[in-house]
Order: C-alpha cells, then structure tokens, then sequence
C-alpha cells in the first residue's frame, strides 16, 4: 500500500516538475497577451505661461524643457503628440519632427493657431516647435499644452 502512495505521488511530483519546465506558450493555444506600458508626458504652459522671445523675422521657439538648453525634445519614448496653443500674436505654428540637433533633416508640419487639438503621430526621434508670425523683436507669454504618449 505504500509502494502505491509513493508512486502516486511520485507521479504527481513528475508531472508538476514536467510543466514547470515547458514554456507556458506550448501549454496552452491562446497566445500570452502582452501589455503596452504608456509613457505619458505632459508640458504644461497653461498654468504658468511659456515665455517666447520672437526674432526680427517674427518666429519664436519654444523651451518645453527648462532641463534641456534650446527648444529641441526627445520624443523617442513616444508614438503620438497632442498639442493646443491658446491665444498668441503669432499667426501660425510649425512643429519639427525628425532629426534636428547638430545637421537636421526633418519634416514640418505648419497650420493656423485655431484654438483646436492638434494630433502628430511621432515619425523622428526629435521635437521642437516655433511660432510664426508674431511681432518681430517682442516677447509674450502664451498659454499652450504638449501631451506626449505611447
């Protein structure tokens, strides 16, 4: 009666270390689902207005990072850009997506400052965003939001 306990036994022992070591994948025939982790990231010119400094020719970029010298971003963590700018002298706005520190190939993206959401896929692994049209030799300080997500 023993022998049989200790070979029941044994044989449950087997199967549990026998699946223990067979990938959970081979056991079963759904997939294993896999999660997206967002990274969000939020540039927040409403509550404290983003100072611009337009140049004689009317344009002004923006320092979204007060970490980082220039107004070029990192956007490598990301896949989309939310952007609304609230009211400015400036005309219109461009954002630079691609490759802009040091020698620069990257595509602009120009509209209107219309008071509406403004949604990039990211497609470069750098940011910057300039006002144009803007008094030439002024300076503002104008309400905006970057929302950055994956």
């Amino acid at each position: 009666m023993k022998d049989t306990i200790i070979t029941k036994q044994m044989i449950l022992i087997g199967a549990m270390v026998m699946s223990l070591s067979t990938p959970i994948s081979a056991l079963s025939e759904t997939p294993i689902a896999t999660r997206d982790i967002s990274n969000t990231r939020l540039y927040n010119f409403v509550d404290i207005p983003a100072e611009i400094n337009y140049s004689q020719f009317g344009e002004a970029g923006v320092q979204l990072d007060p970490r980082q010298a220039g107004h070029i971003i990192s956007v490598r963590r990301f896949r989309k850009i939310n952007i609304l700018i609230g009211s400015t002298s400036a005309k219109s706005i461009s954002i630079y997506l691609g490759k802009l520190s040091d020698a620069t190939l990257a595509q602009e993206f120009h509209h209107p400052i219309d008071g509406k959401i403004h949604t990039y896929d990211v497609i470069g692994p750098e940011l910057a965003i300039v006002f144009k049209g803007g008094t030439p030799n002024s300076s503002e300080k104008v309400q905006m939001w970057v929302f950055l997500s994956s």
